[in-house]
């Protein structure tokens, strides 16, 4: 009986994992349709030579079908470096986002069309180049991708899940893209010249030291400010050494930028630093996400401050020690005026010595000399008025 039931669960086994390969076999035969996606004139890039700030340019690309079987394509352009702030910003300080190369191109009859089986369809595009952009090259990418395809496709239909390139259902959207390469040169002679006009620190709450450097971007050129940072504590020890950049900063523009040296590689400690500074900035390369080479890079300036971090109780006793001092120099001139006020004026005989007047007053001399604001040797000139403060009288007498 139980060779019988091992014999039956081999054969279930069997016919389950047949099943299982027809379905996946019936999948995997429906295929996405053919297509090539290429400029008219054949060539693998699109490259528009000589274009100057302000011109219209006009081109085509084309879409071939090549299997029988209608499709819905749509067509985009992405920039090519640093993702969406690759584009080039122009005079006047617009931001480097609002003015990249996707947002200067249109396509005139729309993004989204339909191809009939092995049909051709020719895509137009146009570029209205901003005035005042930059000189250099601008690069990006159009994208033919298909977003449905079969019989009952439309310009209406809705795009589904993702397919990873197969058709499994009305609808569905298929992941497959062809692009095509594409580089606008801007003519001109590239100008750098960056003003530097202030270099200002402070230390934030969670004692992270930060930079901030105030220019102004005067070249026609869209550029990468940076800054080389050297500290060194009071007996000259290096504690950091680094460069750091900041956002893009487009030309025509007066700004500032902020640099902040992370605690985890400069954590300020009770102490005097030196912080050596050099403010420098890189031109921008549209074309590539490469470092920018080392004639792009300019130097804009240089400056130094003191970083004074004294422990707390320092702190509060510099502190305690001011509101000492001025106590002090308050209750000076208080006392000055009050004996000022009730002294007396006296007019200095040939014969007269600051004892002897302090003698027949009855009054200390030193009130003498501070009331009069008296120097050593404390001589009187005859004929010159004093003021002779009045001795208080003790009680009783």
């Amino acid at each position: 009986m139980k060779n019988i039931l091992k014999i039956f669960g081999c054969i279930a086994v069997v016919f389950s994992l047949t099943c299982a390969n027809v379905v996946f076999s019936q999948e995997s035969n429906t295929k996405t349709p053919a297509f090539s996606f290429r400029p008219i004139e054949k060539e693998s890039k699109i490259i528009h030579d000589g274009v100057l700030p302000g011109d219209n340019v006009k081109g085509f690309l084309k879409v071939i079908l090549i299997d029988d079987i209608p499709s819905l394509f749509s067509v985009s352009f992405r920039d090519a470096a640093r993702g969406a702030v690759s584009g080039v910003a122009v005079s006047g300080g617009n931001s480097v986002e609002d003015l990249s190369l996707s947002n200067w191109i249109d396509l005139p009859n729309g993004d989204k069309f339909i191809v009939d089986g092995a049909g051709i369809e020719d895509v137009p595009y146009e570029i209205n180049v901003p005035e005042g952009v930059a000189p250099g090259d601008y690069a990006g990418l159009f994208v033919a991708t298909i977003e449905d395809y079969g019989e009952d496709v439309s310009l209406g239909a809705t795009a589904g899940g993702q397919t990873g390139g197969e058709n499994l259902g009305a609808g569905a959207k298929v992941t497959i893209g062809v692009g095509v390469e594409f580089v606008l040169r801007v003519a001109g002679e590239i100008v750098p010249n960056v003003e530097l006009k202030d270099m200002e620190y402070f230390v934030d709450d969670s004692q992270r030291l930060n930079l901030k450097v105030s220019f102004e971007n005067k070249g026609n050129v869209t550029i990468v400010p940076a800054l080389k940072i050297q500290i060194t504590d009071i007996f000259g020890r290096r504690v950091y050494n680094g460069e750091i950049d900041a956002s893009l900063v487009s030309p025509g523009v007066d700004t500032s930028a902020s640099f902040s040296i992370p605690n985890e590689e400069f954590n300020p400690a009770p102490n005097i630093y030196t912080v050596d500074m050099e403010f420098f900035y890189k031109v921008f390369n549209f074309t590539t996400d490469e470092d920018v080479e080392s004639e792009n890079i300019y130097s804009a300036g240089v400056g130094s401050i003191k970083l004074y971090l004294l422990p707390q109780v320092v702190i509060w006793s510099i502190l305690l020690l001011l509101i000492l001092v001025v106590l002090l120099v308050l209750y000076r001139i208080y006392r000055f005026y009050s004996l000022s006020k009730s002294s007396k004026s006296y007019t200095v005989k040939e014969s007269d010595t600051l004892q002897s007047i302090s003698n027949k007053y009855k009054v200390d001399p030193k009130l003498i000399i501070f009331v009069n604001r008296l120097k050593k040797p404390y001589f009187l000139e005859a004929g010159k008025k004093i003021l002779v403060p009045k001795q208080k009288k003790k009680d009783g007498k």
